[in-house]
């Protein structure tokens, strides 16, 4: 079972921008007597559609160069364009309507850019620490076996999506009174790794020879783990020969801290020179596995390394809401560290075996599902209490018989407001839904990697490559209404855009979130905002004038969302140049007009956002940097 939090990623190979057009009013544009009895009497006819003709290009019975029909390559690389007009909605989803049938038309504007898939270079690269659980109660039912062999497979699809990505081992576990010094252990550094040594991972009578990268045997009182002796770095050396039992408690926070100690070594954060993707920054990416709750934890949240537990003994029974409270912690401040050392958002994803009734694991592994009170309280006393002398900051739980304890206050403020820390949490019953999970993870990492089908020229992919597809309207037309970008069946309209907005999952203009800060960038870049001079010779950042903006358009109600209602609006207006430059922003309520509008205006425009998720088994896109905008010339309407 696989449980995700809220994603931006939709998965996307073909898209399609759905509008309505109509003819303009008679009130609208003053038209000569003959112009006039004309459009009085026309009837309303379409061309036959094209809608499905990309499939002539890239489909399983493609059109190929002799004539014949099959699956073939040769247009890949490709980008196809198409325009269909349609006189009733039948052709579409039942989501798209069409009001006023008699006198419009609905448009589809379509677009799909394709490649081939090359190897080792179909995503952005990603740094990956596989964190994993080697606790005394992993020997058990072979469970230290499946994970190595799921580890195996993980470690191999990584280095196969892209010769860049890198992936590291951390194995944790833990006694109470060792000072932490042997609570983790580094099997693999990160780097990028190739083998030559094979496993068999099916059985004597049906073989199925799989990679390996680490190996486990079970020649001493429990299974010990080591590296595959046919392992090799990026410089063709064989890692250091390290191992490790699998005995122990299950010290999370060690496992999570050490991981962060190896992220804060990386100084070679982008792509080097001489390299296809030089440049490209990696992504860093956490997978925490784990088969029980956590049995040791400390107060020391944010300095976990070489100190005695302060709270469980190691065993099950010793743990408490307290020890998840102090895991959770650390997750989110390790993974606000390592996403501020790469200047990127950090992913970390979970995978629970066999814990899915265990409410303290899943306390850790899926803290978005977690609503003990106590828990709750803490991270509320967390984030908003203040630094005392001492240095710490006080949690109480609330409860009738009040317990409070002091921890250290977040100096780097890496984990406040951190507690929806995973990106991902899988859950899995046995071995094979292990092995399962641990796949479908590698292929999320792939997912949110960025995989693109048009050229990346600026090392950033959510904001280069794109696609633009321009359509004129005739004389006698106008925008009615943009129904949205038609994926599939699946319509996406804006709404889930403007409800964001209005229900602050996008942040402040001052303190944007992730989302906010990513819906900054796209406005600034797609309407090719610069910094310029004010009034008063000060400097105004593209940034800071995007920001603007976007307030401006909330405040107009250009972005919003009515809860009661469901009524939404989903664009920004903004005046434009004759080259259609970014001017200054256009109130809905002057009209469209030259009245008021900034010197050297021609156009007004209206550029809609969309957000919004799906699930397929295509490549992903991000619907945030998908831009609709209708031009409109002042001069005629």
């Amino acid at each position: 079972m696989k449980k995700t939090s809220f994603t931006k990623r939709i998965i996307a190979s073909f898209l399609a921008l759905v509008m309505v057009i109509g003819l303009i009013p008679n009130i609208a544009v003053p038209a000569k007597a003959a112009e006039q009895a004309t459009l009085n009497a026309i009837s309303k006819i379409a061309d036959n559609d094209s809608f499905e003709s990309w499939r002539d290009y890239y489909g399983n019975n493609s059109l190929l160069p002799d004539g014949s029909r099959g699956v073939s390559t040769w247009k890949a690389g490709g980008v196809w364009t198409d325009k269909s007009v349609y006189s009733d909605s039948t052709k579409f989803p039942s989501t798209v309507t069409m009001d006023n049938q008699a006198n419009n038309f609905l448009i589809a504007l379509s677009a799909l850019a394709s490649n081939k898939e090359i190897v080792g270079q179909s995503t952005n690269p990603t740094d990956s620490f596989l964190v994993l659980d080697v606790s005394g109660s992993m020997d058990s039912s072979d469970k230290a076996e499946g994970m190595v062999e799921a580890a195996n497979r993980a470690i191999h699809s990584l280095m196969a999506q892209n010769r860049n990505n890198r992936v590291g081992v951390m194995l944790y576990s833990g006694t109470r009174n060792d000072n932490g010094a042997t609570a983790t252990t580094l099997l693999l550094p990160l780097d990028h790794y190739t083998t030559t040594s094979t496993v068999n991972a099916g059985s004597s009578y049906r073989p199925e020879m799989i990679p390996s990268y680490l190996t486990i045997s079970d020649d001493n009182s429990s299974p010990e783990v080591s590296i595959s002796s046919g392992v090799r770095n990026l410089n063709n050396v064989k890692p250091s020969s390290v191992k490790r039992n699998v005995v122990g408690a299950t010290y999370i926070q060690r496992g999570l801290f050490d991981t962060w100690k190896e992220f804060e070594k990386v100084t070679d954060i982008k792509v080097p020179e001489g390299n296809v993707q030089a440049g490209l920054q990696r992504s860093p990416v956490i997978v925490l596995m784990s088969d029980g709750r956590p049995t040791l934890a400390t107060d020391k949240y944010n300095n976990v390394s070489l100190r005695n537990s302060d709270y469980g003994n190691g065993t099950d029974d010793t743990t408490s809401w307290q020890t998840v409270f102090l895991t959770q912690l650390t997750a989110a401040w390790v993974k606000g560290a390592v996403g501020n050392h790469y200047g990127t958002d950090a992913t970390l994803y979970t995978l629970g075996l066999g814990t899915s009734n265990d409410r303290y694991a899943t306390g850790v592994l899926n803290p978005t599902d977690t609503n003990n009170n106590s828990i709750l309280n803490w991270w509320n006393n967390f984030n908003n209490g203040t630094k005392r002398s001492d240095g710490t900051v006080r949690v109480q739980n609330g409860n009738f018989y009040q317990q409070s304890w002091d921890i250290p206050y977040d100096e780097d403020r890496f984990a406040v407001n951190g507690r929806n820390y995973t990106d991902g949490y899988w859950s899995a019953s046995d071995i094979s839904g292990m092995i399962k999970a641990f796949q479908e993870i590698i292929d999320e990492i792939g997912l949110q990697s960025a995989y693109s089908a048009t050229l990346v020229e600026k090392g950033e992919a959510d904001m280069d490559g794109y696609i633009t597809v321009q359509d004129e309207l005739g004389s006698m037309m106008q925008v009615k209404d943009i129904k949205g970008i038609l994926l599939g069946n699946t319509l996406f309209s804006g709404e889930e855009l403007a409800k964001s907005i209005n229900e602050g999952d996008l942040g402040g203009a001052e303190s944007p979130t992730a989302y906010g800060d990513e819906f900054i960038a796209t406005v600034k870049e797609r309407l090719g905002l610069v910094d310029k001079t004010g009034a008063n010779n000060e400097l105004i950042t593209a940034t800071a004038q995007a920001q603007q903006l976007i307030q401006a358009a909330y405040m107009d109600k250009q972005l919003s969302y009515n809860n009661a209602t469901g009524a939404y609006s989903n664009y920004i207006g903004w005046y434009g140049d004759e080259t259609n430059a970014y001017l200054g922003f256009w109130d809905k309520d002057t009209g469209i007009t030259a009245t008021g509008a900034p010197d050297g205006t021609k156009y007004i425009n209206q550029s809609y956002g969309y957000l919004g998720g799906a699930s397929t088994d295509e490549h992903a896109a991000d619907m945030m940097h998908i831009v609709v905008m209708v031009r409109t010339e002042i001069s005629t309407g």
